[in-house]
Protein backbone atom coordinates (compact mmCIF):
# COMPACT_ATOMS: atom_id res chain seq x y z
CA UNK A 1 0.00 0.00 0.00
CA UNK A 2 1.37 3.50 -1.07
CA UNK A 3 0.78 4.72 2.07
CA UNK A 4 2.54 8.49 0.96
CA UNK A 5 -0.30 8.75 -1.63
CA UNK A 6 -3.02 8.46 0.77
CA UNK A 7 -5.38 11.39 0.66
CA UNK A 8 -5.75 12.58 4.15
CA UNK A 9 -9.02 14.52 3.01
CA UNK A 10 -10.48 11.21 3.35
CA UNK A 11 -9.04 10.97 7.58
CA UNK A 12 -12.73 10.98 9.91
CA UNK A 13 -13.03 14.33 10.50
CA UNK A 14 -13.66 14.54 6.38
CA UNK A 15 -13.86 17.72 4.15
CA UNK A 16 -14.73 21.09 5.42
CA UNK A 17 -16.13 23.81 3.46
CA UNK A 18 -14.23 26.99 5.00
CA UNK A 19 -14.45 30.72 4.06
CA UNK A 20 -16.44 32.54 1.63
CA UNK A 21 -17.79 31.17 -1.79
CA UNK A 22 -16.54 34.57 -4.59
CA UNK A 23 -14.02 37.24 -4.49
CA UNK A 24 -15.38 40.46 -5.10
CA UNK A 25 -15.28 39.58 -8.92
CA UNK A 26 -19.01 39.21 -9.91
CA UNK A 27 -19.86 37.14 -13.42
CA UNK A 28 -19.59 40.88 -15.36
CA UNK A 29 -16.43 40.90 -14.95
CA UNK A 30 -13.29 40.14 -17.11
CA UNK A 31 -11.26 38.25 -14.76
CA UNK A 32 -11.45 34.31 -13.30
CA UNK A 33 -12.94 34.32 -10.19
CA UNK A 34 -13.35 31.72 -7.17
CA UNK A 35 -16.95 30.26 -7.82
CA UNK A 36 -16.43 27.77 -4.40
CA UNK A 37 -14.42 28.09 -1.51
CA UNK A 38 -11.41 26.63 -1.27
CA UNK A 39 -12.01 22.93 0.41
CA UNK A 40 -9.54 21.01 2.40
CA UNK A 41 -9.54 18.47 5.12
CA UNK A 42 -9.74 19.97 8.89
CA UNK A 43 -6.38 17.78 9.85
CA UNK A 44 -4.12 16.38 7.65
CA UNK A 45 -0.87 14.05 9.01
CA UNK A 46 2.83 15.33 8.53
CA UNK A 47 4.36 13.20 5.39
CA UNK A 48 1.15 12.61 4.03
CA UNK A 49 -0.38 13.98 1.31
CA UNK A 50 -2.43 16.79 1.61
CA UNK A 51 -5.41 17.48 -1.02
CA UNK A 52 -6.86 21.03 -1.88
CA UNK A 53 -9.57 21.55 -4.45
CA UNK A 54 -10.72 25.05 -5.93
CA UNK A 55 -12.73 25.80 -8.55
CA UNK A 56 -12.40 29.27 -10.84
CA UNK A 57 -15.11 30.17 -13.12
CA UNK A 58 -13.78 32.37 -16.17
CA UNK A 59 -16.63 34.85 -17.16
CA UNK A 60 -16.03 34.33 -21.06
CA UNK A 61 -15.76 30.71 -20.59
CA UNK A 62 -11.92 30.13 -21.08
CA UNK A 63 -9.76 27.34 -19.68
CA UNK A 64 -8.34 28.37 -16.33
CA UNK A 65 -5.49 27.38 -13.70
CA UNK A 66 -4.88 28.21 -9.88
CA UNK A 67 -1.66 27.92 -8.17
CA UNK A 68 -2.07 27.29 -4.34
CA UNK A 69 -0.25 28.57 -1.45
CA UNK A 70 0.04 26.20 1.37
CA UNK A 71 0.95 28.38 4.41
CA UNK A 72 4.35 26.80 4.96
CA UNK A 73 6.09 28.84 2.57
CA UNK A 74 5.49 26.79 0.08
CA UNK A 75 3.83 27.85 -3.61
CA UNK A 76 2.62 25.45 -6.01
CA UNK A 77 3.27 26.30 -9.61
CA UNK A 78 0.08 26.72 -11.69
CA UNK A 79 -1.87 23.72 -12.55
CA UNK A 80 -2.79 22.50 -16.14
CA UNK A 81 -5.77 24.31 -18.00
CA UNK A 82 -9.20 22.71 -17.12
CA UNK A 83 -12.37 24.28 -18.20
CA UNK A 84 -14.18 27.01 -16.59
CA UNK A 85 -16.01 25.56 -13.48
CA UNK A 86 -14.42 22.14 -13.01
CA UNK A 87 -12.37 21.78 -9.82
CA UNK A 88 -9.29 22.05 -9.91
CA UNK A 89 -7.07 19.97 -7.43
CA UNK A 90 -3.95 20.01 -6.30
CA UNK A 91 -1.44 17.77 -3.51
CA UNK A 92 1.19 18.98 -0.91
CA UNK A 93 3.01 17.06 1.69
CA UNK A 94 3.87 19.17 4.71
CA UNK A 95 7.29 18.31 7.13
CA UNK A 96 5.44 19.96 9.53
CA UNK A 97 3.53 20.43 12.21
CA UNK A 98 1.36 22.92 13.24
CA UNK A 99 -1.64 25.13 11.54
CA UNK A 100 -1.37 26.17 7.99
CA UNK A 101 -3.85 28.95 6.01
CA UNK A 102 -4.25 27.72 2.49
CA UNK A 103 -5.27 29.79 -0.16
CA UNK A 104 -5.52 29.74 -3.93
CA UNK A 105 -4.50 32.31 -7.01
CA UNK A 106 -6.32 32.02 -10.23
CA UNK A 107 -5.35 32.79 -14.11
CA UNK A 108 -7.08 32.21 -17.75
CA UNK A 109 -5.11 31.34 -20.45
CA UNK A 110 -5.49 34.74 -22.35
CA UNK A 111 -3.56 35.13 -18.82
CA UNK A 112 -5.51 37.30 -17.09
CA UNK A 113 -5.46 37.03 -13.06
CA UNK A 114 -7.92 36.75 -10.71
CA UNK A 115 -8.53 39.83 -8.31
CA UNK A 116 -7.08 38.37 -5.45
CA UNK A 117 -6.53 35.33 -3.39
CA UNK A 118 -9.15 32.84 -2.37
CA UNK A 119 -10.46 32.95 0.90
CA UNK A 120 -8.20 30.73 3.29
CA UNK A 121 -8.82 27.07 4.13
CA UNK A 122 -7.46 26.31 7.36
CA UNK A 123 -5.48 22.99 8.52
CA UNK A 124 -3.94 21.50 11.38
CA UNK A 125 -0.97 19.17 10.17
CA UNK A 126 -0.48 16.27 13.10
CA UNK A 127 2.55 14.07 13.21
CA UNK A 128 1.35 10.53 12.94
CA UNK A 129 -0.43 9.26 16.15
CA UNK A 130 -0.83 12.49 17.53
CA UNK A 131 -4.45 12.92 18.97
CA UNK A 132 -6.17 16.36 18.40
CA UNK A 133 -9.43 18.57 19.71
CA UNK A 134 -12.54 19.53 17.88
CA UNK A 135 -16.36 21.09 18.72
CA UNK A 136 -14.57 23.32 21.61
CA UNK A 137 -17.46 25.59 23.28
CA UNK A 138 -17.87 27.56 26.41
CA UNK A 139 -20.47 28.44 27.96
CA UNK A 140 -19.90 31.92 28.30
CA UNK A 141 -17.50 35.10 27.63
CA UNK A 142 -17.58 36.70 30.41
CA UNK A 143 -18.33 36.62 34.71
CA UNK A 144 -18.12 38.10 38.27
CA UNK A 145 -15.62 36.38 40.36
CA UNK A 146 -17.43 32.97 42.22
CA UNK A 147 -19.67 31.50 39.27
CA UNK A 148 -19.17 28.52 37.24
CA UNK A 149 -18.08 28.31 33.32
CA UNK A 150 -18.34 24.88 31.43
CA UNK A 151 -16.21 24.24 28.98
CA UNK A 152 -16.85 20.96 26.25
CA UNK A 153 -14.50 19.38 23.78
CA UNK A 154 -14.15 16.49 21.78
CA UNK A 155 -10.98 14.88 22.00
CA UNK A 156 -10.15 12.88 18.67
CA UNK A 157 -7.65 10.28 17.39
CA UNK A 158 -7.48 9.69 13.31
CA UNK A 159 -6.50 5.81 14.69
CA UNK A 160 -9.23 4.98 16.86
CA UNK A 161 -7.38 5.03 20.24
CA UNK A 162 -9.45 6.09 23.16
CA UNK A 163 -9.14 9.17 23.91
CA UNK A 164 -8.80 11.63 26.88
CA UNK A 165 -8.56 15.53 27.41
CA UNK A 166 -7.88 17.76 30.22
CA UNK A 167 -8.15 21.64 30.47
CA UNK A 168 -5.76 24.66 31.56
CA UNK A 169 -8.10 27.27 32.89
CA UNK A 170 -5.70 30.33 32.31
CA UNK A 171 -5.83 30.94 36.59
CA UNK A 172 -3.20 28.33 37.38
CA UNK A 173 -5.35 25.82 37.84
CA UNK A 174 -5.21 22.74 35.45
CA UNK A 175 -7.67 19.67 35.55
CA UNK A 176 -7.52 16.41 35.98
CA UNK A 177 -7.41 14.11 32.29
CA UNK A 178 -11.01 12.83 32.04
CA UNK A 179 -11.83 9.45 31.70
CA UNK A 180 -10.84 7.52 28.49
CA UNK A 181 -13.37 7.09 25.90
CA UNK A 182 -13.95 6.28 22.44
CA UNK A 183 -13.09 9.36 20.29
CA UNK A 184 -15.80 12.11 19.30
CA UNK A 185 -17.53 11.66 22.58
CA UNK A 186 -17.94 15.17 24.47
CA UNK A 187 -16.16 16.03 27.75
CA UNK A 188 -17.40 18.38 29.90
CA UNK A 189 -15.20 20.70 32.50
CA UNK A 190 -16.72 22.96 34.65
CA UNK A 191 -15.00 25.60 36.72
CA UNK A 192 -15.06 28.33 39.45
CA UNK A 193 -13.02 31.87 38.78
CA UNK A 194 -12.10 33.28 42.27
CA UNK A 195 -9.68 35.59 40.97
CA UNK A 196 -10.99 38.41 38.17
CA UNK A 197 -9.46 39.52 35.23
CA UNK A 198 -8.86 38.17 31.48
CA UNK A 199 -8.37 34.01 30.91
CA UNK A 200 -7.76 32.14 28.10
CA UNK A 201 -8.25 28.56 28.33
CA UNK A 202 -6.92 25.88 26.43
CA UNK A 203 -7.83 22.02 26.08
CA UNK A 204 -5.17 19.15 25.55
CA UNK A 205 -6.33 15.45 24.16
CA UNK A 206 -4.13 12.45 24.64
CA UNK A 207 -4.20 9.45 23.59
CA UNK A 208 -4.43 5.68 25.24
CA UNK A 209 -0.64 5.58 23.74
CA UNK A 210 0.20 8.69 25.97
CA UNK A 211 0.84 10.78 23.07
CA UNK A 212 -0.19 14.26 23.63
CA UNK A 213 -2.52 16.84 21.55
CA UNK A 214 -1.03 20.73 21.56
CA UNK A 215 -2.83 23.07 23.41
CA UNK A 216 -6.16 24.47 21.52
CA UNK A 217 -7.53 27.94 22.86
CA UNK A 218 -11.30 28.18 23.28
CA UNK A 219 -12.87 30.68 20.93
CA UNK A 220 -13.05 33.85 23.25
CA UNK A 221 -10.83 35.03 25.91
CA UNK A 222 -12.70 34.99 29.23
CA UNK A 223 -13.44 38.32 31.35
CA UNK A 224 -13.98 37.56 35.02
CA UNK A 225 -15.01 40.44 36.77
CA UNK A 226 -15.61 42.12 40.55
CA UNK A 227 -19.38 41.64 41.84
CA UNK A 228 -21.05 45.23 40.57
CA UNK A 229 -21.39 48.04 42.96
CA UNK A 230 -25.21 47.73 44.85
CA UNK A 231 -27.55 49.70 42.17
CA UNK A 232 -27.77 52.96 44.31
CA UNK A 233 -30.25 55.50 43.83
CA UNK A 234 -28.26 58.36 41.53
CA UNK A 235 -29.62 61.88 42.32
CA UNK A 236 -30.98 63.75 39.08
CA UNK A 237 -30.65 67.17 39.63
CA UNK A 238 -33.36 69.22 38.11
CA UNK A 239 -32.71 71.40 35.13
CA UNK A 240 -34.31 72.80 32.18
CA UNK A 241 -33.36 70.79 29.15
CA UNK A 242 -34.53 70.42 24.71
CA UNK A 243 -36.04 67.38 24.36
CA UNK A 244 -36.23 65.51 21.37
CA UNK A 245 -33.49 66.39 18.11
CA UNK A 246 -33.54 67.82 14.40
CA UNK A 247 -30.12 66.20 13.34
CA UNK A 248 -29.75 64.61 9.75
CA UNK A 249 -30.45 61.87 11.70
CA UNK A 250 -33.54 62.84 13.13
CA UNK A 251 -36.54 61.34 12.62
CA UNK A 252 -40.17 63.17 12.35
CA UNK A 253 -41.38 62.08 15.53
CA UNK A 254 -38.15 63.32 17.71
CA UNK A 255 -39.47 66.77 16.42
CA UNK A 256 -40.28 69.72 17.44
CA UNK A 257 -37.75 70.35 19.68
CA UNK A 258 -39.53 71.16 23.33
CA UNK A 259 -37.74 72.96 25.98
CA UNK A 260 -39.13 71.17 29.14
CA UNK A 261 -38.64 71.66 32.88
CA UNK A 262 -37.36 68.98 35.04
CA UNK A 263 -37.68 68.15 38.50
CA UNK A 264 -34.71 66.41 40.59
CA UNK A 265 -35.58 62.83 40.93
CA UNK A 266 -33.46 59.81 42.40
CA UNK A 267 -32.60 56.96 39.38
CA UNK A 268 -31.04 53.93 39.49
CA UNK A 269 -27.47 53.68 38.48
CA UNK A 270 -27.65 50.91 36.59
CA UNK A 271 -30.65 48.84 34.48
CA UNK A 272 -32.25 46.44 36.90
CA UNK A 273 -30.36 43.06 37.12
CA UNK A 274 -31.73 39.23 36.92
CA UNK A 275 -30.52 39.32 40.64
CA UNK A 276 -32.83 42.22 41.96
CA UNK A 277 -35.84 41.11 39.75
CA UNK A 278 -35.27 37.80 41.69
CA UNK A 279 -35.14 39.29 45.44
CA UNK A 280 -38.78 40.84 44.92
CA UNK A 281 -40.51 38.82 41.84
CA UNK A 282 -39.29 35.20 42.94
CA UNK A 283 -38.27 34.25 40.09
CA UNK A 284 -36.00 35.33 36.63
CA UNK A 285 -37.51 35.53 33.39
CA UNK A 286 -34.76 36.24 31.51
CA UNK A 287 -33.40 34.73 28.22
CA UNK A 288 -29.61 35.22 29.47
CA UNK A 289 -30.54 33.25 32.46
CA UNK A 290 -28.92 30.56 30.90
CA UNK A 291 -25.87 32.33 31.04
CA UNK A 292 -25.54 32.07 34.73
CA UNK A 293 -24.95 36.08 34.97
CA UNK A 294 -27.83 37.39 37.35
CA UNK A 295 -25.61 40.85 37.89
CA UNK A 296 -26.53 41.08 33.69
CA UNK A 297 -29.65 43.21 33.31
CA UNK A 298 -33.36 40.69 33.59
CA UNK A 299 -35.19 41.55 30.06
CA UNK A 300 -37.52 39.09 28.85
CA UNK A 301 -39.89 41.72 30.88
CA UNK A 302 -43.42 43.47 29.18
CA UNK A 303 -44.23 46.85 30.80
CA UNK A 304 -46.90 44.86 33.24
CA UNK A 305 -44.57 43.35 34.80
CA UNK A 306 -42.42 46.22 35.37
CA UNK A 307 -45.40 47.98 37.49
CA UNK A 308 -45.88 45.12 39.71
CA UNK A 309 -41.89 44.47 40.49
CA UNK A 310 -41.84 48.91 41.30
CA UNK A 311 -44.85 47.78 43.77
CA UNK A 312 -43.36 44.61 45.25
CA UNK A 313 -39.99 46.29 46.07
CA UNK A 314 -41.54 49.20 47.28
CA UNK A 315 -43.55 47.21 49.87
CA UNK A 316 -40.21 45.26 50.81
CA UNK A 317 -38.67 48.62 51.77
CA UNK A 318 -41.29 49.82 53.33
CA UNK A 319 -42.16 52.93 50.83
CA UNK A 320 -45.72 53.88 49.51
CA UNK A 321 -46.21 51.97 46.35
CA UNK A 322 -46.91 54.37 42.90
CA UNK A 323 -49.01 52.26 41.19
CA UNK A 324 -53.25 51.45 41.61
CA UNK A 325 -55.96 50.12 39.36
CA UNK A 326 -58.36 51.83 38.50
CA UNK A 327 -61.27 50.27 39.18
CA UNK A 328 -64.24 51.00 42.23
CA UNK A 329 -63.55 47.71 43.68
CA UNK A 330 -59.97 47.77 43.84
CA UNK A 331 -58.82 51.48 44.41
CA UNK A 332 -56.40 52.20 46.34
CA UNK A 333 -54.79 48.66 46.22
CA UNK A 334 -50.67 48.70 45.84
CA UNK A 335 -50.29 44.67 46.49
CA UNK A 336 -50.25 43.59 43.07
CA UNK A 337 -50.93 40.15 44.42
CA UNK A 338 -54.72 41.38 45.38
CA UNK A 339 -55.06 43.07 42.16
CA UNK A 340 -58.14 40.83 39.37
CA UNK A 341 -56.34 38.38 37.28
CA UNK A 342 -57.41 39.78 34.27
CA UNK A 343 -55.42 43.17 35.19
CA UNK A 344 -52.82 42.16 32.45
CA UNK A 345 -54.11 42.42 29.04
CA UNK A 346 -52.21 40.39 26.84
CA UNK A 347 -51.71 41.64 22.74
CA UNK A 348 -53.60 43.55 21.52
CA UNK A 349 -53.35 45.17 25.13
CA UNK A 350 -57.35 46.30 25.41
CA UNK A 351 -58.19 46.02 29.28
CA UNK A 352 -61.10 47.08 31.59
CA UNK A 353 -58.50 48.04 34.31
CA UNK A 354 -55.98 51.51 33.78
CA UNK A 355 -52.73 51.44 35.66
CA UNK A 356 -53.22 54.47 37.50
CA UNK A 357 -49.63 56.17 38.78
CA UNK A 358 -48.97 58.77 42.43
CA UNK A 359 -46.28 60.36 41.16
CA UNK A 360 -46.23 61.69 44.69
CA UNK A 361 -45.84 59.03 46.17
CA UNK A 362 -42.25 57.50 48.10
CA UNK A 363 -41.48 54.25 45.91
CA UNK A 364 -40.58 53.02 42.66
CA UNK A 365 -42.19 53.76 39.24
CA UNK A 366 -41.00 53.66 36.18
CA UNK A 367 -39.40 56.82 34.60
CA UNK A 368 -40.98 58.60 32.09
CA UNK A 369 -40.02 59.37 28.87
CA UNK A 370 -38.81 62.99 29.96
CA UNK A 371 -37.54 62.12 32.70
CA UNK A 372 -35.33 59.38 30.89
CA UNK A 373 -33.77 60.95 28.30
CA UNK A 374 -33.22 64.19 30.54
CA UNK A 375 -31.17 61.46 32.41
CA UNK A 376 -29.36 60.51 29.22
CA UNK A 377 -28.33 63.47 28.43
CA UNK A 378 -26.99 64.39 31.86
CA UNK A 379 -26.50 68.28 30.97
CA UNK A 380 -25.37 67.95 27.67
CA UNK A 381 -26.81 67.66 24.24
CA UNK A 382 -24.66 64.64 23.27
CA UNK A 383 -25.65 62.10 20.79
CA UNK A 384 -25.32 59.16 22.76
CA UNK A 385 -25.74 58.93 26.69
CA UNK A 386 -21.83 60.00 27.70
CA UNK A 387 -20.55 61.29 24.23
CA UNK A 388 -21.75 62.13 20.72
CA UNK A 389 -18.15 60.81 18.97
CA UNK A 390 -18.84 58.02 17.22
CA UNK A 391 -15.53 56.54 18.02
CA UNK A 392 -15.77 56.52 21.58
CA UNK A 393 -19.39 55.14 21.53
CA UNK A 394 -17.84 51.32 22.51
CA UNK A 395 -16.51 53.07 25.61
CA UNK A 396 -20.18 53.75 26.71
CA UNK A 397 -22.39 51.11 24.87
CA UNK A 398 -23.25 47.70 24.09
CA UNK A 399 -24.14 47.58 20.82
CA UNK A 400 -24.11 45.94 17.14
CA UNK A 401 -24.86 42.59 18.53
CA UNK A 402 -21.74 41.02 18.81
CA UNK A 403 -21.37 39.23 21.01
CA UNK A 404 -25.37 38.41 20.53
CA UNK A 405 -25.96 38.78 24.90
CA UNK A 406 -26.82 41.03 26.94
CA UNK A 407 -23.65 41.94 29.38
CA UNK A 408 -23.15 42.31 33.18
CA UNK A 409 -24.26 45.86 34.40
CA UNK A 410 -21.61 48.66 34.80
CA UNK A 411 -18.59 47.69 32.92
CA UNK A 412 -18.92 50.85 30.20
CA UNK A 413 -18.37 54.35 31.45
CA UNK A 414 -20.94 55.89 32.62
CA UNK A 415 -22.24 59.39 31.55
CA UNK A 416 -21.62 62.87 33.52
CA UNK A 417 -24.54 61.79 35.94
CA UNK A 418 -23.05 58.58 36.86
CA UNK A 419 -25.59 55.91 34.99
CA UNK A 420 -24.32 53.35 33.33
CA UNK A 421 -25.94 51.69 30.10
CA UNK A 422 -28.40 54.16 29.23
CA UNK A 423 -26.99 53.55 25.61
CA UNK A 424 -27.15 50.18 24.59
CA UNK A 425 -27.40 46.72 26.64
CA UNK A 426 -31.03 46.65 26.98
CA UNK A 427 -34.18 48.94 25.93
CA UNK A 428 -35.68 50.26 29.06
CA UNK A 429 -39.19 50.57 29.57
CA UNK A 430 -40.85 54.67 30.21
CA UNK A 431 -44.48 55.03 31.92
CA UNK A 432 -45.30 56.94 29.01
CA UNK A 433 -48.05 56.04 25.93
CA UNK A 434 -46.23 57.03 22.58
CA UNK A 435 -47.57 60.77 21.39
CA UNK A 436 -46.07 62.51 18.62
CA UNK A 437 -44.80 65.71 19.35
CA UNK A 438 -45.85 68.50 21.15
CA UNK A 439 -47.36 66.26 24.04
CA UNK A 440 -45.73 63.80 24.82
CA UNK A 441 -43.16 65.66 27.37
CA UNK A 442 -46.22 65.72 29.64
CA UNK A 443 -46.56 63.46 32.51
CA UNK A 444 -49.39 60.95 30.96
CA UNK A 445 -51.53 58.89 33.57
CA UNK A 446 -53.51 57.25 30.76
CA UNK A 447 -51.15 54.11 30.79
CA UNK A 448 -53.09 52.05 28.73
CA UNK A 449 -52.81 53.69 25.43
CA UNK A 450 -51.91 51.09 23.07
CA UNK A 451 -48.15 51.78 22.55
CA UNK A 452 -45.43 52.20 25.13
CA UNK A 453 -42.24 54.03 24.90
CA UNK A 454 -38.85 51.89 25.31
CA UNK A 455 -35.46 54.14 25.26
CA UNK A 456 -31.61 53.26 24.58
CA UNK A 457 -31.99 50.51 22.77
CA UNK A 458 -29.97 47.42 22.68
CA UNK A 459 -26.78 45.11 22.57
CA UNK A 460 -28.29 44.10 19.51
CA UNK A 461 -28.74 47.67 17.82
CA UNK A 462 -27.21 49.93 15.43
CA UNK A 463 -25.86 53.12 16.04
CA UNK A 464 -29.04 54.96 14.72
CA UNK A 465 -31.02 53.21 17.06
CA UNK A 466 -28.88 53.78 19.89
CA UNK A 467 -29.10 58.27 19.50
CA UNK A 468 -30.75 59.47 23.09
CA UNK A 469 -33.02 60.82 21.30
CA UNK A 470 -34.23 57.60 19.31
CA UNK A 471 -38.08 56.90 20.20
CA UNK A 472 -39.32 53.11 20.18
CA UNK A 473 -43.01 52.38 20.74
CA UNK A 474 -44.13 48.78 20.74
CA UNK A 475 -47.38 47.19 23.04
CA UNK A 476 -46.88 46.95 26.72
CA UNK A 477 -47.26 43.05 26.39
CA UNK A 478 -44.23 42.39 24.31
CA UNK A 479 -41.39 40.30 26.15
CA UNK A 480 -38.24 39.66 24.28
CA UNK A 481 -34.80 39.45 25.32
CA UNK A 482 -33.83 42.98 23.88
CA UNK A 483 -36.32 44.39 27.03
CA UNK A 484 -35.14 45.72 30.21
CA UNK A 485 -36.07 48.49 32.43
CA UNK A 486 -34.57 51.05 35.14
CA UNK A 487 -36.50 52.62 38.14
CA UNK A 488 -36.90 56.06 39.56
CA UNK A 489 -38.55 57.18 42.86
CA UNK A 490 -39.08 60.98 44.50
CA UNK A 491 -37.02 63.22 46.20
Amino acid sequence: MKIHRILIVLVLVGILIIGCSKDDTTSTSKLPYFESALQIAQIGIKDHNIAASITVIDPKGLQVSAKFDWGDGTISDYSGFVDSGAAIIAEHIYTQTGFFNVKAYAKNESNLMSSGWSAAGRIQVLKAGEPYVQGITQSKTEMVVGNQITVTATPEDISGFQVQARVDWGDGMISAWSDLTIPSVVHTFTHNFNLSGEFQIKIQAKSSLDSLSVWYNTPSPLQVYNIPAANDMVVIPGGTFVMGSITPLSLPNEAPLDTVDVASFYMSQYEISQAEWQTDMGNNPAYFALNGEIYAPVENVDWYDCIVYCNKRSIRENLTPCYTIDDSLYTGITDPASWPPDWKPAYPDTSMYQVICDFDASGYRLPTETEWEYAAKAGTNSIYSGTSDISQLVEYAWYGGSPYQTHIVGLKAPNAWGLYDMTGNVWEWCWNSYRMYPGSTTVLNAANRSLKITRGASFNSNNGLIRVAYRNMIYPSTKTLLYGFRVVKKI
